[in-house]
């Protein structure tokens, strides 16, 4: 949840969460996504999110529905990964309350490959 909100580190993590060994401090910068495409883009320009975040989709989603920010998107290409919620769900409200064009990981296009 702190990616979502502005930044985490590894600060005071179990060593054991990357491996063995040294734990180095790590800060990530981020982007609240929301404000980011409200503060950016217009309704008429052409916007394409992909989407891969590993559970944090469920949260983002809705956030984005209930600001109205899902209407800047025109197509959204994601993996959607069920630790985060029902997917299957999230799925039907993409459809039922928004025209983004959904295009999932492995079904509508090939993820990434080495």
């Amino acid at each position: 949840m702190g990616l979502l909100i502005g930044g985490t580190s590894t600060f005071g993590k179990d060593p054991g969460f990357f491996g063995e060994g040294y734990l180095p401090t790590l800060y990530v910068r981020t982007v609240n996504l929301i404000k980011w495409l409200e503060v950016n883009f217009y309704q008429e320009d052409m916007i394409i999110v992909k989407m891969d975040i590993e559970g944090a989709e469920h949260d983002v989603i809705k956030s984005m529905i209930k600001t109205g920010a899902h209407k800047l998107i025109d197509v959204l290409a994601w993996e959607c990964h069920s630790k985060g919620g029902d997917c299957g769900f999230l799925k039907k409200t993409l459809e039922e309350f928004t025209d983004i064009k959904v295009l999932e990981e492995g079904k509508d296009y090939h993820g990434w490959k080495d």
